[in-house]
């Protein structure tokens, strides 16, 4: 199973101290599954945060803006697609997130969120809003 709390804090002592150019788009899930690209990390996160809801897993992913564990409740509503790049760093890298229903409006919190974990002044944010390709 991956640990994805691992890999934020990897991807985070990779990209600190430098410029870091994220480009992030948010999709319903059928649509970041529809992305051959995205469709395995998509798949893999579902199936950690069911495993996690369901009590399979001590695991619990959590929503990117609020923290709060997933839950039948509180289901992952919307995908959050990342693709960083980083000067200094050959290959980019890509972080899959997904936010609750109570987050998905929340501008200010998803800002917060993306400077908790990226840092507030070293990095350029671009949006689309068309699933890519990681």
């Amino acid at each position: 199973m991956r640990d994805y709390a691992a890999e934020i804090t990897d991807l985070q002592a990779k990209m600190e101290g430098r410029d870091v150019r994220l480009v992030i788009t948010r999709a319903d899930f059928f649509a970041a599954v529809a992305s051959p690209a995205w469709r395995p990390g998509v798949l893999g996160y579902a199936d950690v945060a069911l495993n996690g809801i369901i009590g399979d897993s001590d695991y619990k992913l959590r929503c990117f803006v609020c923290s709060e564990p997933w839950a039948f409740d509180r289901p992952p509503c919307v995908m959050v697609l990342m693709e960083i790049g980083a000067l200094g760093i050959e290959r980019g890298e890509s972080l899959i997130a997904a936010i609750c229903p109570h987050c998905i409006y929340d501008e200010d919190g998803f800002q917060a969120a993306i400077e908790r974990f990226f840092g507030a002044s070293h990095h350029v944010l671009t949006e689309s809003d068309q699933v890519g390709h990681a």
